[in-house]
């Protein structure tokens, strides 16, 4: 159990970092208050094995491929078939004695694939997000280096890639090509929506002989990336489906967090200060920065709080009130001469419903900011009240950029731990954090958890609100 201490013959306390080994083992003069808890159940949630399904069981192979010259074990130290992580961490005395857990993702010492018999295929689905080039570098790195596996190809431009005669042959990859690419935006392999046909899907992976398919995408990819495992396992082909996660909303459940999310967060707070310089520079001015978010506000909640200047943020889970939203800007600009408003993308979507969807199945969303600047316009139009208004919209600048230090190593680890997953023979799993330990969580646990979004009742919508009222309640002064 991977939460739980325990020493081991010579002493030694294990399955926890050394800061946390130094809790136990240093008289801290700290005396720790018991409590009648136990947990004596845990529910581990695991994803499949290839020896779940094929005819006979994988051969296995010692893991000691490390591309060196003393061919060493590419993994310090490996997990054990009993390490998970536990979900539900936070409990009080009340707390029924069992627990949800996943296993713990990492190296393991026995593989599943030997180097030679691998082919493995990257693809990266649905919009651009900040790190999509780290993780095809760090699966090619991990494949390569740690496991010494030579055949990697990325899939070109989705799921359509594998069948699109324009996008044939697949790129092949090597360590000259994803060398640098971690310093650009976007993916060097191209991305789409859609694109799901599942027959000619597994015709491609049957011709181009592919036994790990790691793909990059959200809950939409996910569903895909499960139908195509479901596909490989009736067809009896030996292939791990792995997925990573990835969207800038922060919209996938289960997982701490997706990569991007902090860059964007980086991007996005950069253009309100943008928009505070625009509306203090002119008269009775109000600057409306909108962000990602179709169903959750993360990305506008988070905003709002690291830059402590917005005055109205806009987020699908809370309804829009227009008349308190057009009264807060009419004192804003009576008392300081400016307002600063966020809004999600996602937000008001019952006053401008489009019925549509998009080739991911998604509600083709309308655009709120102009029922708001319809609505700004009418209202300051009867009260003969001179407005200006600054629009920014930083949506694609912020899909585009390279991923910040914080995103490039969660990509590196979420990555790494999917390679090290495959290469052990686990498939259907999703390498994700949660309790910011890097898990293997069922597929199918993903896609139905998705899209979560923020509690209204929770925490950091009351912080949000608290911060709001600070900037609604301070006095700026005019010029």
């Amino acid at each position: 159990m991977a939460s739980t201490v325990k020493k081991n013959g010579g002493g030694e306390i294990s399955g926890c970092s050394s800061g946390l080994k130094t809790l136990f083992t240093v008289d801290h003069g700290c005396k720790p208050t018991t409590v009648d808890m136990e947990i004596s159940k845990v529910n581990i949630y695991k994803c499949g094995h290839l020896d779940d399904f094929l005819s006979s069981p994988t051969q296995k192979y010692d893991n000691a491929y490390f591309r060196s010259l003393n061919n060493k074990a590419g993994f310090v130290k490996s997990v054990k078939k009993d390490e998970f992580v536990l979900v539900d961490i936070v409990r009080k005395e009340s707390s029924p004695p069992e627990a949800a857990a996943f296993l713990k993702a990492g190296a393991r010492g026995k593989l599943a694939f030997h180097p030679d018999e691998v082919v493995a295929a990257i693809v990266t689905c649905g919009g651009l997000s900040p790190g999509l080039n780290s993780v095809i570098k760090s699966v090619f790195n991990t494949l390569y280096y740690n496991y010494s596996v030579d055949r990697i190809v990325g899939i070109k431009n989705g799921l359509r890639g594998f069948y699109s005669l324009r996008l044939l042959p697949p790129l092949a990859l090597t360590p000259e090509i994803v060398d640098e690419i971690s310093n650009e935006g976007g993916t060097i392999l191209g991305s789409s929506r859609g694109g799901y046909q599942i027959e000619k899907i597994l015709n491609s992976i049957q011709e181009l002989g592919i036994n790990q398919l790691y793909i990059v995408g959200g809950d939409g990819t996910h569903r895909a990336a499960y139908g195509i495992s479901t596909a490989c396992k009736e067809a009896n082909i030996k292939i791990s489906v792995v997925a990573i996660p990835k969207t800038i909303d922060n919209d996938i459940g289960i997982i701490d967090r997706s990569f991007g999310f902090t860059t964007a967060l980086d991007e996005s707070s950069r253009a309100v200060r943008a928009a505070v310089t625009e509306a203090q520079a002119y008269p009775q001015c109000i600057g409306m920065v909108k962000v990602m978010g179709r169903s959750a506000g993360f990305l506008a909640a988070h905003t709002t709080l690291s830059t402590e200047c917005v005055d109205i943020c806009l987020i699908p889970e809370i309804a829009v009130d227009l008349p308190a939203i057009l009264t807060t800007l009419h004192r804003k600009l009576k008392n300081d001469g400016y307002a600063i408003m966020v809004v999600a993308e996602g937000a008001g979507a019952d006053l401008c419903a489009t019925g549509e969807v998009d080739a991911s199945g998604n509600k083709v969303l309308g655009k709120i900011e102009d029922v708001l600047r319809r609505e700004i316009k009418d209202y300051f139009s009867k009260i003969n009240f001179e407005y200006n208004l600054k629009y920014i919209d930083p949506g694609y600048m912020i899909r585009s950029v390279r991923a910040n230090a914080f995103d490039q190593t969660l990509c590196l680890s979420i990555s790494q731990n999917a390679v090290h997953g495959a290469m052990a023979g686990f498939t259907d799993f999703s390498s994700g954090m949660v309790n910011n330990k890097t898990c293997m969580i069922p597929l199918q646990i993903i896609f139905s958890c998705s899209p979560c979004s923020l509690d209204p009742n929770g925490r950091t919508i009351e912080r949000m609100r608290i911060a709001l009222e600070g900037v609604l309640s301070r006095h700026r002064s005019k010029l």
